[in-house]
């Protein structure tokens, strides 16, 4: 019988370290998607894994078999799926969702990749293990130079940030390989060659990322390191012994407790007061977020619609005049809640919230059960604890920020499950093995998904070339150009809001008033942007529709309260209209309200206001110089 494993498996391990440079292509390389060739490098290599171990899965007969973690993760992709297809101006176009199909079928092929090679060789093994922690070592040794100007690789905006273009993001990409590299190295080892040989190496990248993290500056990585190192030293038997036995006596058991009920409070309060307008910030969206999850709680408002909807809600939350004169100031155009299990709770309902922690509880008790009051561990049993702290260092970070919304640390954690739902096969709890025939059809249905999903892609990576050359053409004043390649593309990107939006401003441009108004309010169902109702409001100010400019502008104005371009448009048209009451109260608070930033615009709109202002008071009719022209806002 021919061997044919290494014809499949030497490229495979290949395609999966490759998989993880990812994190190293720039995010600049277009303007109007600033990660579209990150995404296009991460679905070619997807594709490429997922294609040839579905090929060898069909002429290979391989023992697989399902458990607690995989049933709770296809249940959980299965309802996001359905959710999907019932929710209101979407289609199957949209990238969030065929992202998330690739990475549940990465999932999948990673699991089985896993499963064979610890059962086959050593080495193959260890290469991929390998390629993870390095590829950790390598971003937070660019962190290192970034810091110390070495390099500008990160952006101009942060001290050090990697390969991306903010520090939050490396921070969420580095954290969960901090834990996993610790418990590679500090869990006592029964035996085994793979984990030996690499243990050393698994320390100096703990160390090594130890010294950049700090310097990000990102509170919520100091917590979620801390709290899953906390849990890999759990499963430290010693360590634990210890722990009991200062608390035997009762008199350092109540030192310790009374020192902790100092301490703690006094340390989040400390971190508390790192950033306190960020924490801050946070709470007023999570606030806001609050009312979306009260408008659906069961089902939520549809998949992948937090973006969509959330700044109608700020814009409701201030023009009822809940918010205070500090939450107008904190308020932003936003686009994540800061809280992976709030948004997906007001996108996905209960439901999928309850579909998610269940997945993280089988996670953390099936390690647990299984790994608690040993002296020692074998390779499978420390690979799975320390990608279990992984996956729990990103479950705490996802309370505070949104890491499972970046590509390269959504990867981390499939890695992570994958990982752990492999290692778990061997371990006592629920185990179904799948019957080949089943498997095999199963490899059909996802590689004729995945030809699918890569034809799509490909035709939308395409649009978003030209989208950026019809830009390009635009900056240069060749309106007529850009407005042709914008017709052509408009079928691929119809369903994309932004792509509508600037589709919407060209036509603006070019005083296409009746033409924009169609595109930007097909743009309003997938895209809540102040800047959308900005351009809207001009647009029907052309048409010398008031009314709707008027409702346009205060819908920007209550979305960032403290942004002074939406303010004087609409005084600009309540000046315009003659409604000179509502003009003056609107200029009144151009001229009063504090400015977060008080940049040039925002010193030359309060002087034109002024002198408005001063118009308006001194004349009788009301009739007032409109030869002023519009200013941009900078």
């Amino acid at each position: 019988m021919i061997k044919i494993d290494k014809y499949f498996v030497p490229p495979l391990i290949f395609l999966v370290l490759l998989l993880f440079l990812t994190v190293f292509f720039p995010y600049d390389e277009f303007t109007v998607e600033n990660n579209i060739l990150k995404n296009y490098y991460f679905f070619c290599l997807s594709f490429l894994i997922i294609g040839v171990s579905a090929v060898f899965v069909l002429v290979k007969k391989i023992n697989f078999s399902i458990n607690t973690i995989d049933l709770l993760f296809f249940s959980f992709f299965i309802y996001s799926f359905l959710r999907f297809l019932f929710t209101p101006n979407d289609s199957i176009q949209n990238q969030s969702i065929q992202v998330s199909s690739l990475f549940f079928f990465l999932y999948l092929t990673l699991k089985i990749i896993f499963t064979f090679t610890a059962n086959e060789t050593e080495i193959k093994y260890k290469l991929i293990l390998l390629s993870f922690l390095g590829i950790g070592f390598v971003e937070s040794f660019f962190g290192l130079l970034n810091l110390y100007g070495i390099t500008t690789l990160s952006s101009f905006a942060f001290n050090a940030a990697g390969s991306y273009w903010n520090h939050d993001h490396l921070s969420g990409f580095l954290t969960p390989i901090i834990p996993f590299a610790f418990g590679l190295y500090y869990l006592p080892k029964k035996n085994g060659k793979i984990l030996s040989s690499i243990t050393n190496y698994a320390l100096i990248t703990f160390l090594l990322l130890m010294l950049v993290l700090p310097a990000l500056y990102i509170r919520t990585s100091w917590i979620s390191v801390f709290v899953s190192l906390i849990f890999v030293c759990f499963f430290n038997r010693r360590l634990v012994e210890k722990v009991k036995s200062v608390f035997t006596r009762r008199w350092k058991a109540i030192i310790i407790l009374l020192f902790a009920v100092i301490l703690i409070p006094l340390l989040f309060s400390k971190i508390y007061e790192v950033r306190k307008d960020s924490a801050n910030g946070r709470l007023l969206i999570w606030k806001v977020t609050s009312t979306i999850i009260k408008d659906a709680p069961i089902f939520g408002h549809g998949y992948d619609s937090f973006s969509k909807i959330y700044n109608n809600y700020q814009a409701d939350y201030f023009k009822k005049g809940l918010g205070s004169d500090y939450e107008k100031i904190l308020a932003d155009n936003v686009k994540h809640a800061h809280n992976e299990f709030l948004q997906l709770w007001s996108e996905l309902g209960a439901v999928g919230l309850l579909l998610l922690l269940a997945l993280f509880a089988s996670i953390i008790f099936a390690c647990t059960k299984n790994n608690r009051s040993k002296a020692a561990f074998d390779e499978n049993e420390i690979l799975n604890i320390s990608a279990a702290a992984g996956i729990i260092s990103i479950i705490i970070y996802s309370l505070f920020s949104f890491p499972l919304h970046i590509l390269a640390t959504k990867m981390n954690f499939i890695f992570l499950l994958a990982l752990v739902s492999a290692t778990s096969d061997s371990m006592p709890g629920f185990r179904l093995n799948l019957p080949n025939t089943i498997l095999k059809f199963v490899q059909i249905v996802i590689l004729i998904t995945v030809m699918f999903i890569a034809i799509s892609y490909n035709r939308t990576y395409n649009a978003f070339q030209k989208w950026e050359e019809a830009n390009f053409l635009a900056q240069l004043n060749e309106l007529d150009t850009s407005e042709k390649i914008y017709k052509d593309i408009y079928p691929s990107l119809k369903q994309n809001g932004l792509f509508l939006f600037t589709y919407g401003g060209l036509l603006t441009r070019q005083e296409k008033h009746l033409e924009a108004i169609l595109f930007l309010e097909e743009a309003k169902k997938k895209f809540s942007d102040p800047n959308l109702y900005l351009s809207l409001g001009l647009n029907y100010e052309g048409i010398n529709n008031y009314k709707k400019a008027e409702t346009c502008y205060l819908q920007a104005s209550f979305m960032i309260p403290h942004k002074f371009y939406p303010k004087y448009l609409v005084t600009k048209l309540f000046i315009k209209t003659l409604e000179l009451e509502k003009a003056k109260l609107w200029a009144d608070q151009i001229l009063n309200d504090k400015a977060k930033v008080n940049s040039t615009a925002v010193l030359e709109m309060r002087d034109e206001i002024a002198k408005l202002t001063k118009d308006i008071n001194s004349t009788k009719s009301g009739v007032i110089n409109k030869s002023i022209t519009n200013k941009k806002r900078r």
